[in-house]
């Protein structure tokens, strides 16, 4: 399990249910180098551990970072969000 206490209040994400039930997990990433490097180093860690991940980085030019009811659409359109 992995334990998130932040503004949402403590929850608790079954990260290693959805590995070992091979669902789908996507990384929203950034296009900045930090927010790319980030989005390699975690698709890499969970994978390493068997998940079945991919990414979604916007394009740097058309769209910025925030999430946009478009770019959900087009993710759950692509089956990386249910």
């Amino acid at each position: 399990m992995i334990h998130f206490n932040g503004r949402y209040g403590n929850r608790y994400l079954p990260l290693n249910q959805s590995i070992n039930g091979n669902q789908l997990i996507c990384i929203y990433g950034d296009y900045d180098v930090d927010g790319t490097c980030s989005t390699a180093l975690l698709y890499l860690f969970l994978k390493e551990l068997g998940a079945n991940v991919e990414f979604y980085i916007p394009q740097r030019l058309t769209k910025d970072t925030a999430y946009h009811k478009a770019v959900l659409i087009t993710l759950k359109a692509k089956e990386l969000l249910y």
